[in-house]
């Protein structure tokens, strides 16, 4: 007899006590999400669905280059838990910032400074959280980990991780765009940073018509502050929106389907300029203060 997990069955992750359920469903009703409504269940069991068919489609391919970048981050072992949540993958068992400081390579020893030396370009424009270190004491990176793992936190508390699904006509034709024209290889990090945010504009589907909603495009990017995220992290969501929009008023034919929308799209763009600058000003500053 064949065993029981020879079948069809799709093993779903618990984002709760974080392991796969043969049945989620009935996991969480039962176990984990026993005092929630039904519809709250059933929509978590929905976007696990979701995640799970991300995973199968592209989270299971890294290049050799981006592995690279990776490795010779600063702090390879936070970029490569970064990437991997975002691929929806869970890491268990992190250690605490006391054991990254007693088996870390650099002794952290009070009183002394030491400097590590790390690329200019260690910072990657495609992860959700930038975790750096400084040239400063060796406890910034330790202090910075704990930040970065608070605004991770935050962005779930506020929903901002929330998306649309990727092949949504909007969303599909600028990844291939991305990939064909500009050949860009970590195209799906920038589709899903816009996804993001049109999901926070419309949970109901995408659509173009956030650029009629100037206000609460400016007020996304404040959540994304109050959460935590470093000004360069902002600016990544932002150069990805103004992408986007580009895409959508040069390469389509939005201009001749929709005159007055291609028209608010222009204007969009510039206050996202004026946005680019302010994010700009809080990057030289965060870097003013790591050094």
């Amino acid at each position: 007899m064949a065993p029981k997990f020879a079948s069809n069955r799709h093993f779903l992750l618990c984002p709760m006590c974080k392991k796969t359920q043969a049945s989620l469903s009935v996991h969480l009703t039962r176990v984990c999400m026993k005092r929630s409504s039904k519809e709250h269940v059933r929509e978590v069991v929905e976007k696990e669905k979701q995640d799970s068919l991300e995973v199968l489609q592209w989270g299971r391919v890294f290049s050799y280059r981006h592995l690279r970048e990776i490795l010779d981050d600063a702090n390879p072992s936070s970029r490569m838990i970064q990437e991997l949540e975002c691929r929806h993958m869970v890491v268990t068992e992190t250690p605490s910032p006391a054991v990254v400081a007693q088996t870390s390579s650099v002794p952290l020893v009070a009183g002394t400074v030491t400097t590590v030396q790390r690329p200019e370009s260690s910072e990657s424009e495609h992860s959700e959280d930038i975790v750096s270190v400084s040239g400063g004491e060796t406890f910034q990176a330790i202090r910075e980990v704990q930040w970065s793992q608070t605004s991770r936190h935050m962005m779930r508390e506020k929903g901002l991780y929330r998306k649309h699904s990727l092949d949504h006509p909007l969303l599909k034709g600028f990844a291939t765009y991305l990939e064909k024209d500009l050949l860009n290889e970590n195209f799906k990090q920038e589709v899903e940073n816009v996804s993001r945010f049109m999901f926070y504009m419309n949970p109901l589907k995408p659509s173009l018509e956030f650029v009629r909603e100037t206000e609460k495009a400016r007020l996304f990017f404040r959540e994304l502050s109050e959460a935590g995220l470093s000004g360069q992290t902002q600016a990544t969501y932002l150069k990805s929106l103004k992408r986007f929009l580009k895409y959508h008023t040069v390469v389509t034919d939005l201009r001749q389907d929709n005159r007055g929308l291609w028209n608010d799209a222009k204007f969009f763009m510039e206050d996202l300029s004026s946005l680019q600058q302010s994010c700009a000003k809080l990057v030289i500053k965060e870097i003013i203060q790591r050094r």
